[in-house]
């Protein structure tokens, strides 16, 4: 018979105190407060408190309280009116407790059932207990809840007969005071938090699913308002969405989470996931978690041809890494095929996630090409897991390796040297031919030397000889620079993995940066206008990335591509490409073979791409076919029909979920690099642990550290071991050198050498000092693929040195061509777990990739000059003696200026006989880019400074350093202020010639002011010196401002040869501002003297801004003014006029009054041709005919008129 232990409830409904009846009947009995609800129900979210001093409590109250509970079991009493109020549980007795007890004590009272936790709980009111300040008194608090509210109601589990067989358990309220020192109300009760958040099953379970579909929190709270009587807050709905979060998350631990997660991701149809665990430290491990989509695998099976494998460190607070492999898709747009979290980078690890890979991909020996991000621990896997694949390097991950390596400060590059560099990597990877690799590769041979070459120029600098550079002689026979030994020994071996023309345009998963306009859930048809027709019909059959990519190979094979081909055996044909073009897509003399029966080649791109190649549109071109483009042979997987069908995904050949073991290591010989990495997790441990203890712990433990480095550093390993008393071991590398062989390790013979190189410096022991080391050993050998394997490391650097370009030659006796199989672990696994962190990684901007575009294309400019032998001593021989526009402008135009990255500092004057050898002068041949006109203003203050505070200094003998760029000789400096002037010159001439064609000469009909063009004109202005003073007849062009020198000139070569006008300088009345004049006023008078009937012409120069004039007519005494603009510069002009009348000579009878002319050409309505407008009214006050109002394009004809009489002969 099975006994019945349900508890039963029995309570007595509390009496009402005559005094609280009479509390209540004076606050009024109208209904305010009658609307009362009954106390919440204790939920299972409440946190019940284990209280040692529940007992206490029991015993404080009195006795006849503690019987007044105690009726009839049978027979509750409910209470009459039902209150608004609130209780919560403050202490609690749980039943392991008690049947303890009562063992222990030996009595005969019967047990509580364990499975009931509880068997005693005391409910306070929400308002009890004494609110204790901890802050100072500065800030109280305003609200409290606790208010020492008395009110109180214990409840336990007691059995009714202690004599039945069976024992009848109830729950008896033994304590309760009822008595509030506060209000109740409706409205208070229901905004307690476990009140307005009770919400109902079924609106909680539409809660927890609007949540899930990513509904908003505010629409959450609306949702609860309209459908329930809760009133929950915005922080309430939070919590609430935080609950019902963490109550998916069921499993205890992570780990648990992670397999339960996993196996309902791989219980989707196609989805394939795996766990593997590896043993450390007596624990398993999970090493590695992969993951695979249905659409994951359909996309491989359908281009499966290149891989791209990427390692993201640093994925979450464990610091496990996500290795990710990558395809393409028919429009070029890299996709994901499998993500492995792996928590190393060890040869196990990763051959255990590719092995998995292949073993639920039957296409993966298909795979021709594998681009990775860097040389680690990969290419050994990959050569082990894909034998047939040719291994590419990552573009972008070389470029980052080798500018890292360019900005390490033992190459002592300056900024200059590293900017250069740094944009001269980026076009080294990018050389489409050899031969603009080579010259490339000399560039930056010449870019390394500069500095080096000499260690000081001669000390007897004339300015001839420094500007000429004729003393300077480059040294071929210096030594090898550091970083270019590194990068010949490490990186120009392998550049078949890494250079453009080496890879034969192979697939790079849409690296060109192209912007493709079709997505997958978007098909259309592209009609490109520089399509054919042949090309117009096949972007009607395939996406449009494919179309781009056959076009550049159809261009090619049809416009500049020459090959001659023979049949070698019938249906093969050789093709072979005879030029020898720059930016051809073949190399010189490279020979393919050519399928004709299904028109399939063995070039990279066609094997790489499945796509008709060059070759193939080449061959059918000179073979009379009627269509180049064999579009019946085109693989489905690029057709558009293919793409808005529907395909399955590969069948699984096993589970699509297991837990399995890491693949063991192969049995090899531990190298330096294995030794170092497992000693560095060691040492990482305890550096994390050193990081978290206190100061004096830690001080301790450090001691302990430098004693256990110094018994290493002299050899006495086991001392340690001794004074613990531990005994020694045999042997304590004996497990793990010889680890079980696996079934790779059965087939393939990995050599010792097959580990990871670091990067270091490139440069031997000797040029370390007595301290360094070899990092390329001479004596070690290369691989087939021209990669060294030397493999020392150095120990002072952490595991996370960037790896150089080094593939570990592991050597295929027998190549695989089948999965690995993986065993089943068993037991429990954990994950790893996190590491102290090490702040936040920085950010970089979006403009960085923009900045490096523009250094490697000023790096090209200067390759250009360096190639055409352009330096600073062709501008020295191209200024020598009188430059003109067509001897100088071709060449001086193409030097460039020096572009800093940063805020330029001031430079740094030094005299040359003082300079320390560090630093080196610039030879003038080794300068291809000038110094801008502030940098060279700046300098130029610099040696006056330097001049004045060292009296006796010449000019030649400074030098001045440039920061970041190197130290010029001051002749250097005033070469290229020179070179400066010429620029502005030819610039100006330049576009002189331009207005001079969009001129309008028919606009100008007055006899006295016409025009025409001169041919000859363009050939005077290119035959002028450009450092001559005829270069200011160049003012009158366009909307050049009028010099004085310019002013007189055109007034000499008008007026000069008539007797009856006499012309005033500019400068002889000097800069007039507010009519006051600069020069002197005798020197005015004793030119003016002997005048009589003759018209005297003053321009005026206000303030050298603003041109007006003072015309003065002896034969009728009368004194004009002019200001084309009628402004308030016309006041200053006429106090200028009222101070000549009385040095005019005292024969000629003047009017006192000075009058303004009127010339009617109208107002001037610019800024520029105010002393345009002067010259007119010049000649029109001398008897030309009036030309009436000018328009803008009258006076541009109006300023060649003066421009073509300034240079005629």
């Amino acid at each position: 018979m099975v006994h019945d232990l349900r508890v039963k409830p029995v309570a007595r409904a509390p009496r009402r105190s005559a005094g609280r009846q009479a509390a209540r009947g004076a606050s009024g009995d109208d209904g305010s407060d009658s609307s009362y609800c009954p106390p919440a129900d204790i939920g299972s979210e409440e946190e019940w408190e284990d209280s040692a001093s529940s007992a206490s409590s029991h015993a404080s109250q009195p006795k006849q309280g503690r019987t007044e509970a105690l009726g009839h079991p049978r027979t509750p009493r409910v209470a009459d009116e039902e209150e608004p109020e609130s209780f919560r549980v403050r202490t609690n007795n749980k039943v392991s407790a008690r049947n303890k007890k009562i063992k222990e004590s030996g009595s005969t009272k019967p047990l509580v059932p364990e499975e009931w936790v509880f068997y005693g709980k005391t409910f306070v009111c929400t308002h009890a207990g004494k609110y204790n300040a901890r802050g100072q008194g500065k800030r109280k608090r305003q609200q409290s809840r606790a208010l020492e509210c008395e009110a109180q109601i214990n409840a336990c589990v007691q059995v009714v007969d202690n004599d039945a067989e069976v024992p009848e358990f109830v729950v008896r309220f033994t304590t309760w005071r009822l008595y509030h020192n506060h209000g109740l109300s409706e409205y208070t009760f229901r905004q307690y938090p476990r009140n307005r958040n009770a919400l109902e099953s079924e609106v909680l379970a539409t809660v927890d699913t609007l949540r899930k579909a990513g509904a908003s929190k505010k629409r959450i709270q609306q949702y609860i308002h309209e459908n329930s009587v809760c009133t929950p807050t915005n922080q309430d709905v939070r919590n609430l969405v935080r609950r019902l979060k963490k109550r998916e998350h069921t499993a205890s631990t992570s780990a648990k989470r992670l397999k339960q997660w996993v196996q309902e991701f791989s219980e989707e149809s196609g989805n394939v996931a795996g766990i593997f665990v590896d043993s450390v430290q007596n624990k398993n491990i999970a090493t590695c978690i992969t993951l695979q989509t249905a659409h994951m695998r359909q996309l491989f099976d359908f281009f499966p041809e290149v891989l791209m494998i990427d390692a993201t460190h640093g994925t979450n607070s464990s610091k496990y890494k996500v290795f990710s492999i990558m395809a393409h898709d028919a429009f070029g747009k890299g996709q994901f095929v499998q993500h492995a979290v792996v928590q190393n980078e060890r040869l196990p690890t990763l051959l255990t996630a590719l092995e998995e890979f292949k073993r639920n991909d039957p296409a993966w020996n298909r795979i021709r090409c594998i681009l990775i991000d860097k040389d680690f621990t990969e290419i050994s896997v990959l050569k082990m897991a894909f034998p047939d694949a040719v291994l590419l390097l990552c573009q972008f991950h070389v470029i980052k390796y080798l500018r890292e390596e360019i900005a390490s400060a033992a190459y002592e590059f300056n900024a200059w040297q590293k900017q250069q560099l740094q944009g001269l990597i980026q076009l080294l990877v990018y050389a489409k031919t050899e031969r603009e690799y080579k010259r490339l590769q000399d560039y930056m041979h010449y870019i390394m030397g500069i500095g080096r070459r000499s260690a000081e120029l001669d000390a007897e600098l004339s300015a001839g000889r420094a500007e000429s550079g004729a003393d300077a002689e480059s040294n071929d026979d210096a030594p090898q620079h550091p970083f270019e030994a590194y990068f010949d020994k490490n990186w120009d071996k392998c550049r078949s993995m890494w250079c453009a023309f080496e890879r034969q345009n192979a697939v790079t998963l849409a690296q060109e940066e192209k912007k493709f306009m079709d997505s997958l859930f978007k098909l259309s048809v592209v009609h490109d206008p520089k399509y054919d027709r042949e090309m117009q019909l096949l972007s009607n059959l395939i996406s449009s990335h494919a179309c781009e990519l056959i076009y550049e190979q159809y261009v090619f094979a049809t416009t500049r591509g020459k090959y001659k081909y023979k049949e070698a055996v019938p249906g093969v044909f050789l093709v072979q490409y005879v030029s020898d073009e720059e930016d051809a897509l073949d190399e010189p003399t490279s020979t393919y073979s050519v399928m004709k029966s299904e028109w399939t080649c063995s070039c990279m791109f066609m094997t790489s791409r499945l796509l008709p190649c060059r070759h193939v549109f080449y061959l059918r071109k000179a073979l009379g076919f009627e269509s180049i483009t064999p579009t019946q042979l085109l693989h489905p997987r690029w057709l558009l029909t293919t793409l808005r069908s529907s395909t399955d995904a590969p069948q699984l050949l096993g589970a699509s979920f297991a837990v399995s073991s890491v693949l063991p290591e192969p049995k090899a010989t531990w190298d330096s690099n294995r030794k170092f990495r497992e000693a560095n997790a060691v040492a990482s441990t305890n550096s994390e642990h050193l990081s978290g203890l206190g100061m004096r712990e830690y001080r301790a433990a450090m001691k302990v550290l430098e004693d256990v480095g110094k018994l290493f550093k002299h050899g006495e390993y086991t001392a340690i071991s001794r004074m613990t008393d531990v005994a020694e071991p045999a042997d304590a590398l004996q497990s793990t050198e010889l680890p079980a062989e696996h079934h790779v390790a059965q087939d393939l013979d990995v050599s010792s050498s097959a580990s990871v190189q670091t990067t270091q410096l490139g440069m031997d022991g000797s040029q370390l000092g007595s301290d360094g080391f070899q990092l390329v050993s001479e004596e070690n050998p290369t691989n087939p693929d021209g990669l060294d394997t030397s493999e020392e490391v150095n120990s002072s650097q952490a595991e996370s040195t960037l790896p150089v370009a080094v593939a570990p030659p592991v050597q295929a006796k027998k190549k695989q061509q089948h999965a690995v199989a993986l065993r089943e672990a068993t037991g429990d696994f954990v994950l790893e777990s996190p590491p102290k962190p090490r702040g936040r990684p920085k950010q970089k901007t979006r403009a960085v990739k923009a900045k490096r575009s523009e250094n490697a294309a000023r790096v090209e400019e200067d390759v250009n000059m360096h190639e055409n032998g352009l330096s600073l001593v062709s501008a020295y021989e191209l200024l020598e003696e009188n430059p003109t526009f067509n001897s100088t402008h071709e060449k001086l135009l193409q030097f460039k200026l020096f572009v800093f990255v940063g805020k330029q500092k001031p430079p740094i004057a030094h005299e040359i006989t003082k300079l320390p050898t560090n630093k080196p002068l610039v030879r003038p041949e080794e300068i291809v880019r000038m110094f801008s006109k502030d940098l060279i203003k700046k300098c130029m203050a610099k040696v006056s400074a330097y001049q004045r505070k060292h009296p006796g200094v010449r000019e030649l003998d400074i030098a001045l350093e440039i920061l970041g760029v190197g130290v010029f000789a001051n002749s250097t400096v005033a070469l290229m202020k020179k070179w400066h002037r010429a620029c502005d010159v030819l610039k100006q001439i330049e576009k002189t010639l331009k207005w001079m064609k969009q001129l309008e000469f028919s606009r100008l009909a007055n006899s006295s002011f016409a025009v025409e063009e001169d041919p000859d004109l363009p050939e005077k202005l290119k035959a002028i010196g450009i450092l001559s003073t005829e270069t200011q007849v160049l003012d009158l062009t366009a909307k050049q401002c009028i010099t004085d020198e310019v002013m007189i000139t055109v007034m000499l070569k008008k007026f000069g040869p008539d007797p009856n006008i006499v012309i005033f300088d500019a400068s002889a009345l000097g800069v007039v501002v507010d009519g006051s004049v600069g020069a002197d006023t005798a020197s005015i008078q004793r030119a003016m003297r002997g005048l009589s009937t003759e018209i005297v012409l003053f321009p005026v120069n206000c303030n050298n801004n603003h041109w007006c004039s003072i015309v003065i007519n002896l034969a009728k005494g009368k004194v004009s003014i002019y200001d084309s603009s009628s402004s308030s510069y016309l006041l200053g002009v006429r106090a200028v006029a009222q101070t000549l009348i009385p040095l005019l000579p005292s024969t000629v009878e003047m009017s006192l009054r000075v009058q303004t002319y009127e010339s009617g050409l109208g107002v001037q309505t610019d800024s520029y041709n105010c002393g345009i407008y002067v010259l007119i009214a010049f000649e029109i006050f001398c008897g030309a005919e009036p030309l009436g109002h000018l328009d803008k394009k009258t006076l541009q004809c109006l300023r060649y008129r003066y421009l073509r009489m300034c240079l005629e002969d």
